[in-house]
């Protein structure tokens, strides 16, 4: 087995057919779908077990509800495939995606980490790249300080679990499981992920597709938690002693409390709201080490005005670029 797809499912019932039909049209008996029904209590189950019965590609699993990275996890443990990839159900991957990603693993063997390119799906059927902005001369034979130092200085730090196809293997020999219960798990992952590398590789094919706006959908959601665990990623990985790879991880933890300074306005007054605002100004040293316009941007008016100010000001901000940025860059999906 080459290639084993994870998908966590968990009351998606209008959507998990999508997912598990873009992945089953595509031709070849090499890869399976692991399908893990974390506890849905609508009909994502039954959906889920159709598809079993049709395809003997599809494994279905169920489970009493733990989380996204519990149903990861499950799905690692019974996972054959050589390589894995993670699909969240609300989502989908583009047509030819595993015969690219078969191609990649055949030609270049023992790869531990395959970077793809993902989109925004807005319910407009707009998309918009995710604009991470990999160079293939960065990373594609390239050692693993060179591949770092390309991430470290990405407009964006690249987290998603599912934009990445990991070599299983190495994912089991360096213990890259998902933290239980922690929201924004896969900005810990990607950290150790890329800490445990030792060989790249990235494709431009447009292999994933993320849903916008969905209602009831972890992203759209702002709470206390959320950006506690962000703080506690931010603050654990900022101690990291290694002093090889140091200087490539506070660059992407400086993105992370910019992301804790933009939401912090969005929450609603809760008590927690002023230890939150303590402890970002704990962290707020990391955003020195930023090296794009954006985060230095933020750490100035961080400094002048303070986090509620910055924060209301990322966020007017954020809505004119976006706008901007779905008007000259927005395709429609064919």
């Amino acid at each position: 087995m080459l290639l084993s797809f994870i998908v966590p499912v968990f009351n998606v019932e209008h959507y998990i057919e999508d997912c598990i039909k873009s992945i089953i049209c595509q031709p070849g008996n090499d890869f399976q779908v692991i399908l893990v029904d974390d506890g849905s209590t609508d009909n994502s189950g039954i959906i889920c077990d159709k598809y079993a019965k049709l395809d003997s590609r599809v494994l279905s699993y169920h489970k009493s509800n733990g989380g996204l990275s519990e149903a990861r996890n499950y799905g690692i443990e019974r996972a054959s495939g050589k390589y894995l990839a993670f699909v969240d159900a609300d989502d989908f991957i583009g047509g030819r995606a595993i015969e690219i990603i078969r191609g990649i693993i055949e030609n270049h063997s023992n790869l531990d980490v395959i970077l793809m390119e993902a989109f925004k799906l807005f319910p407009d059927n707009r998309i918009l790249s995710l604009g991470e902005g990999y160079r293939t001369d960065c990373i594609n034979g390239c050692s693993k300080r060179v591949v770092l130092n390309h991430l470290a200085g990405l407009n964006k730090f690249p987290a998603s679990a599912c934009s990445k196809i990991v070599n299983r293997n190495f994912l089991i020999r360096n213990n890259l499981f998902f933290i239980s219960g922690l929201i924004s798990e896969d900005v810990d992952w990607s950290i150790r992920l890329f800490l445990s590398a030792d060989s790249f590789w990235y494709s431009s094919y447009r292999y994933y597709f993320y849903r916008q706006n969905r209602e009831g959908s972890i992203t759209n959601s702002v709470n206390p938690k959320r950006l506690w665990d962000l703080l506690s990623i931010i603050e654990n990985h900022s101690k990291y002693k290694n002093l090889n790879y140091r200087e490539y991880i506070l660059p992407f933890l400086s993105y992370e409390i910019a992301i804790v300074i933009l939401l912090y306005s969005k929450l609603s007054q809760c008590s927690s709201k002023k230890e939150i605002a303590h402890k970002v100004k704990d962290l707020s040293w990391v955003l020195a080490y930023g090296r794009t316009k954006k985060i230095k941007f933020v750490r100035l008016c961080y400094l002048i005005f303070g986090l509620s100010v910055t924060s209301s000001l990322l966020n007017v901000a954020k809505r004119i670029v976006d706008a901007s940025i779905v008007k000259k860059q927005g395709k429609f999906l064919c």
